[in-house]
């Protein structure tokens, strides 16, 4: 990234990180990328704006705001586009 800026609480806990440029988070199987994201550490959500895109393995999902809560692994989309492959009979 870019610039990174950390937001701390009184408690001097970090409760927000805000990231801006060329930003790249990888974990596991998994590769996102956007131009600015926020990771909100008490609610668990790491918000991806400016092209996001997530990839795992062979699908690739993109849209104007990609969410993901980082506890349950859940992704919300906002203006969704994206491709993925299918198992063989995976769809009867």
């Amino acid at each position: 990234c870019v610039r990174m800026q950390l937001v701390y609480n009184d408690n001097g806990e970090a409760v927000s990180i805000q990231i801006e440029g060329n930003i790249t988070v990888i974990s596991d199987d998994t590769k996102a990328t956007a131009g600015r994201a926020t990771l909100d550490s008490k609610r668990g959500v790491l918000v991806l704006i400016g092209k996001p895109t997530l990839i795992r393995g062979p699908h690739k999902l993109e849209g104007s705001r990609i969410e993901v809560f980082i506890n349950s692994g859940r992704v919300e989309v906002t203006e969704a586009k994206g491709t993925f492959r299918l198992r063989p009979g995976a769809i009867p």
